[in-house]
């Protein structure tokens, strides 16, 4: 640039020069020899003007040429990336092992020790909760740690038996058992004993 700019510059300056001895000439020889030998330098200087303007342009679409082909590639990038994340999050979401077909039920014990079925809260020492672990093909076999936590009516965890993080979350829970997870359904019962009178009211289970 710095090149082009210099022989710009010597352009302005000759053309000047050749208008100032066109304006003093009166045919004198020696007038007239340097008025030709500057429309010479004129014209030469012309011509590079115009290899060094038209080599700057080509300069500038090679340099436009190469953003683009990087912005395309950039953008070719990040699209692929945004693709595995997707794809990495649906196989995440589709490797989950949900449960259903929730059971509750509420025990006593008898004088003997065998529990019976009840619907007092006063009488209660035992809650029994049963489900089905879905089938999942695509999820991890191996041993799974199940927790549930049951909230009584005054929101406090009934029989607190320790704490589970997951990730930045945590849960008391009320009971936890370990399974053997094979793709397969699987039936479970979980049995949270409570040496605490339970009362009457809403109780939630997570």
């Amino acid at each position: 640039k710095s090149q082009l700019d210099s022989t710009l510059y010597k352009v302005r300056v000759t053309r000047h020069a050749i208008k100032t001895l066109e304006a003093k000439t009166t045919f004198n020889a020696k007038l007239q020899d340097e008025l030709i030998v500057l429309k010479t330098q004129k014209s030469s200087l012309e011509s590079r003007e115009d290899s060094l303007i038209k080599a700057s342009l080509r300069v500038e679409e090679e340099k436009q040429s190469v953003l683009r082909q990087l912005n395309q590639e950039r953008a070719s990038k990040k699209m692929v990336l945004n693709q595995s994340f997707a794809l990495k999050r649906k196989v995440d979401e589709a490797s989950l092992i949900s449960a259903n077909s929730f059971v509750v039920k509420a025990y006593k014990l008898s004088h003997s020790d065998a529990m019976i079925e009840t619907l007092k809260a006063k009488e209660v020492s035992h809650i029994e909760l049963c489900f089905v672990i879905s089938q999942n093909v695509i999820a991890p076999q191996g041993n799974k740690n199940i927790y549930i936590q049951i909230i009584d009516p005054s929101n406090n965890v009934v029989t607190d038996k320790g704490v589970v993080s997951f990730g930045e979350q945590s849960l008391i829970y009320s009971e936890y058992r370990r399974i053997n997870y094979s793709n397969s359904a699987l039936d479970v019962c979980m049995t949270v004993k409570n040496d605490e009178a339970f009362t009457s009211g809403l109780y939630f289970i997570n």
